[in-house]
């Protein structure tokens, strides 16, 4: 069925970018069309509130991305315990029950001076957002990253398939930003870099930059993710040269394996 949120963004920021909307409507969608419609109108209006209320002088929407807890994004922090929330206004408490989301459906949004982040409900609930402007970045980490797996749905044998990431990291100020794009959304957020002018000067890694040692290391998602892949491949070894010392009588095992 697909994330409504998701697609309806999407479709909205071809039109930001001024390209064509090609998609068309299948059977299924024409089904969904009027839940379609209402979160296209509730998208509008906030961008519009945003426009209106909150973007400074000759300030302008270049770009937006949709962030849901389906797909490729990080969820962890949006689910769970963590994606609780409790609305308060009519408007926040009328789309939780249109759209049954709490805090999982979010906006990142390119305007031409600054990065805004917002999670849809807060927004309505307190016209809450986190801003993140351009002139106090200094480096963007955006690292392209391929997953293999086994798809079943045809039967047996499973086809092997591959999925295509992006980890995307920036430090601003004392506030970090962290989170993993799809490969379509990685790629939207690189042609921005390139084209907004005020963005010329951020450098584009593949590693994660931060000001301080301290940070580079606790709060390094990617410094995490490679020590876990490490240690979970010394398990692994660990265990394979149990089993050899186990059956065969060989390695460091087979002495307390007698």
């Amino acid at each position: 069925m697909g994330n409504t949120f998701r697609k309806t963004v999407r479709n909205m920021n071809q039109r930001y970018q001024k390209q064509p909307n090609e998609a068309t409507l299948s059977s299924n969608q024409k089904k969904r069309l009027f839940k379609q419609t209402k979160m296209y109108i509730l998208v509008q209006e906030i961008l519009e509130s945003l426009e209106e209320h909150h973007l400074k002088h000759n300030e302008t929407i270049r770009s937006f991305l949709p962030l849901t807890n389906d797909g490729a994004n990080i969820s962890f922090m949006t689910s769970g315990i963590m994606g609780l929330y409790h609305p308060k206004s009519k408007k926040a408490k009328k789309y939780v029950n249109d759209f049954h989301d709490l805090r999982g459906n979010r906006l990142f949004i390119f305007t031409s001076q600054r990065i805004i982040f917002m999670t849809i409900i807060e927004y309505l609930d307190q016209e809450l957002f986190y801003t993140y402007p351009y002139d106090k970045i200094e480096t963007i980490t955006l690292k392209k990253n391929t997953l293999g797996y086994f798809d079943w749905e045809k039967g047996f044998p499973p086809a092997r398939k591959k999925m295509y990431t992006y980890f995307f990291d920036f430090e601003c100020d004392n506030a970090i930003f962290s989170e993993l794009f799809s490969e379509m959304d990685g790629k939207i957020v690189l042609e921005q870099v390139n084209k907004i002018e005020e963005m010329k000067h951020i450098a584009v890694s593949e590693e994660v930059y931060r000001q301080r040692a301290f940070d580079a290391l606790l709060n390094n998602p990617l410094f995490g993710y490679r020590v876990t892949k490490f240690i979970s491949y010394g398990l692994i070894l660990l265990f394979l040269t149990f089993l050899i010392g186990l059956f065969f009588g060989m390695g460091p095992f087979a002495v307390y394996l007698r």
